[in-house]
């Protein structure tokens, strides 16, 4: 598989570039009708003090600009508030009773800059997993996430010891396919491991460069990707949610 090359040192937080001529693992990556059209909810997930334009803001911690507080390392993220933006949250009960949860296939688009490398990749924490999976749930069907994380290569990964041991890695998109997973690696699914993946992702990857390798040859910038400690800044990774319409 070609990996596609963001060629802009841009700030992590704005959008990835990809090549026109990448293909996803399964299937096109192609935006649907129902998402181009949709009304729903935008959020920017652990969005700190850099809310993305044009979306809802959560993280754990209420900064300027957060919309919505909660834990997204937990199985469902619970919410304080009965609505957020347009959608409507569903009230829970028991333990949790006076909170509210989000609505299944409420939310069109979801940004997610460097926050992922924070949660823990283990069979003791499987807080990525969890994450994933919620994240599929409220996701419409051919709702789009692109999250981004610094590349496993780089220094960026490694300097703020509130990451995660393992950094994000290309292989871990995999295993958001439900086919491949099925197929490759069944135990990390939700019919064998009870903390496994629910959840069913088509993915395409990119990568945002060192600004040495920007505009490089391609056969260059492979080989850096392939070879070179600290020649690729971050890795992308667009997500599409593969599921029946509601």
């Amino acid at each position: 598989m070609r990996w596609p090359f963001s060629k802009q040192d841009t700030q992590s937080n704005q959008d990835s570039q990809f090549n026109q001529d990448t293909q996803s693992r399964q299937g096109t990556g192609a935006m649907s009708p129902a998402v181009a059209t949709s009304p729903f909810t935008k959020l920017d997930l652990g969005c700190g003090k850099r809310k993305k334009e044009g979306f809802l803001g959560i993280d754990r911690h209420r900064f300027e600009g957060v919309d919505a507080a909660t834990d997204l390392t937990q199985r469902r993220w619970i919410f304080e508030q009965p609505q957020l933006g347009p959608v409507k949250l569903l009230p829970l009960s028991g333990e949790d009773s006076g909170k509210f949860m989000l609505p299944d296939c409420s939310i069109s688009e979801v940004h997610c800059s460097h926050f992922l490398e924070h949660l823990e990749h283990n069979q003791r924490q499987p807080e990525r997993a969890r994450f994933m999976n919620e994240l599929w749930r409220v996701l419409i069907p051919g709702g789009l996430a692109t999250i981004i994380t610094p590349y496993w290569a780089s220094s960026l990964a490694y300097g703020d010891f509130t990451h995660a041991d393992k950094p994000v890695t290309e292989m871990f998109y995999s295993y958001l396919d439900k086919q491949w997973r099925k197929e490759q690696a069944p135990d990390n699914d939700i019919e064998y491991n009870a903390d496994g993946y629910i959840c069913d992702f088509e993915n395409e990857l990119g990568h945002r460069l060192h600004p040495h390798f920007a505009e490089r040859p391609r056969e260059e910038q492979e080989f850096a990707l392939q070879w070179y400690k600290d020649a690729v800044l971050e890795l992308h990774a667009r997500l599409t949610a593969r599921k029946a319409p509601a």
